[in-house]
């Protein structure tokens, strides 16, 4: 009996690490999310009251030439190292992330840091490609970094 019962808490334990471990992962995927909308309200003149797509609208769906929104999703992108191969790991957090989605506290994560959550979420995709993995937490360190000084200033 006692042994069945340490195996349900060790699955617990694990499912709540690997729910505190999301919530980090999509509290960074936040912070591209609020950036990008702080740069295209600047760039489109926008108001709080307006319209302001999220992030995702443009990964999963990238305007075209012809599109107003176009020149601004070429700059985001050289401006912060976005490669395409980063939607399906963005999309991914999100998707992955709870219902009850709460803030996590990642004031003080490092790379390291969210290296570990992602190996620990998704071990099989990042032993797959890890050099990938690499790349999007450069860009999502980049992207923080950025936000978080302009909140400062």
């Amino acid at each position: 009996m006692s042994e069945s019962l340490e195996i349900i808490i060790n699955k617990l334990k694990n499912e709540m690490k690997i729910y505190k471990a999301l919530l980090k992962l999509h509290s960074f995927n936040d912070l591209v999310n609020k950036l990008f909308k702080k740069l295209y309200k600047k760039e489109f003149n926008k108001t709080c009251y307006d319209f302001i797509p999220h992030v995702v609208e443009f990964i999963n769906y990238p305007p075209n030439r012809k599109d107003k929104e176009y020149e601004f999703w070429e700059r985001f992108k050289s401006d912060y190292s976005y490669e395409q191969k980063f939607c399906a790991i963005y999309n991914k957090i999100n998707n992955d992330s709870p219902n009850d989605f709460i803030y996590a506290d990642i004031n003080n994560m490092s790379k390291f840091d969210f290296l570990d959550l992602i190996k620990s979420v998704y071990p099989d995709d990042y032993e797959s490609n890890p050099k990938l993995y690499a790349r999007y937490i450069n860009w999502i360190f980049q992207i923080s970094l950025s936000e978080s000084l302009k909140n400062h200033m």
